[in-house]
């Protein structure tokens, strides 16, 4: 892949964030119209394709751009079809908002990793990885504010109009970019393992990352009952998410500063941030709220940067879809967990889920290191 594609790629991949911002700044709303019940469905519905991400991950392998562009096109439909005719059926909409969303994101969580593995020096990887999250999971915290107040201020139907406007552009971006077959051939294998041996090995790391994901589902659900029953509404969602993504934004640059250290070290320093982010928000009361967030936000962006690296170095081509799928998943099945225990779990908060991710965090950190797996 040349720089040129790749660099159309994460312009590409801006507007797909953008649209996904706007998208799911809309939907709880859609959703709450619907009655309450309604938002944790679309949280569940949401990570339901990460669930099969394995699968769609092979699928995307073949052909990933060419694909992608055709998921995306999908999606504008979807989202078009919210836009007319969510007043009307609103609890339907907004979980066809959620699956296509959530269905959008994964194939851009595998697409990415295999064009740096592809066309970046491996030395670069840690960096290129922290410049995808940083799009990714960073560039949000300028969207969120724009998104909440565009939706507060012009109504649910023209913000999922303008998500279709921008996922459209990107599809049709896509589609320019052509066949991408020839920029995933199998990299050469040195210092790599095959299979999921390698990522199977790093247990640890899936139990923090099972706390710190049960807790993005849970919040996904009670944030916004939470600001509802303080009287606030889409913008105040629009602040807390810009919270969040600052936060990754940070993360992922510290990340990009820190390219030079080993990415076992930057894994712990990451969860650390993480557990600290856990514990802030067993109280979301004035700044706990933003700060909880800011520190969750940067400590899961700092994992992804540095775990993704990890894997490129042990795995190439299909497995290393494979593998991101797998952890894809079994985050989904986590983060669904949360939401359906945020569901079940009676008024606006509950302290104990944040403090039990940050146990689970701490516990797989203090695997990592005693297991000395870097």
């Amino acid at each position: 892949m040349t720089e040129r594609a790749w660099r159309g790629y994460l312009l590409g991949y801006g507007f797909e964030v953008s649209a996904w911002v706007l998208a799911l700044t809309a939907a709880p709303f859609l959703a709450l119209a619907a009655g309450p019940g309604w938002v944790a469905a679309g949280a569940v519905l949401g990570v339901g394709p990460r669930l099969a991400s394995p699968w769609l991950a092979r699928w995307v392998a073949a052909d990933p751009l060419a694909r992608l562009a055709l998921a995306e096109a999908l999606a504008v439909l979807v989202f078009l079809g919210a836009a007319g005719f969510g007043s009307w059926v609103p609890g339907a909409a907004a979980l066809a908002v959620y699956g296509a969303a959530g269905a959008v994101g994964v194939l851009e969580g595998v697409v990415g990793p295999l064009l740096v593995a592809a066309g970046r020096a491996e030395r670069e990887w840690t960096r290129a990885n922290a410049v995808l999250t940083a799009v990714g999971l960073g560039l949000p915290v300028a969207v969120w504010p724009l998104a909440g107040t565009l939706t507060q201020r012009t109504g649910l139907g023209v913000a999922l109009g303008a998500a279709a406007a921008l996922l459209g552009v990107r599809a049709l971006g896509l589609a320019r970019l052509g066949p991408a077959r020839g920029a995933f051939s199998p990299a050469p294998p040195a210092a790599r393992g095959s299979g999921l041996r390698s990522p199977v090995r790093f247990w640890p790391l899936g139990v923090a990352l099972a706390g710190a994901f049960s807790l993005l589902g849970y919040l996904q659900v009670k944030v916004p009952l939470w600001l509802d029953a303080q009287g606030l509404g889409p913008q105040a969602l629009g602040g807390y998410g810009a919270a969040f993504s600052g936060g990754m934004l940070l993360g992922a640059a510290g990340v990009w500063a820190l390219g030079f250290v080993r990415e076992g070290r930057l894994l712990r320093g990451a969860l650390l941030l993480a557990m600290s982010g856990a514990l802030g928000l067993t109280a979301p009361t004035g700044l706990r709220l933003v700060a909880g967030a800011a520190l969750l936000g940067a400590g899961l962006s700092g994992v992804q940067a540095a775990g993704t690296t990890l894997l490129q170095r042990r795995l190439t081509g299909v497995a290393l879809g494979a593998a991101v799928g797998w952890i894809a998943g079994a985050g989904a099945a986590a983060t669904a967990l949360g939401a359906v225990l945020a569901g079940l779990l009676p008024g606006a908060w509950n302290p104990a889920v944040p403090a039990l991710a940050a146990v689970l965090v701490v516990a797989g950190r203090v695997g990592l290191m005693r297991g000395g797996r870097q």
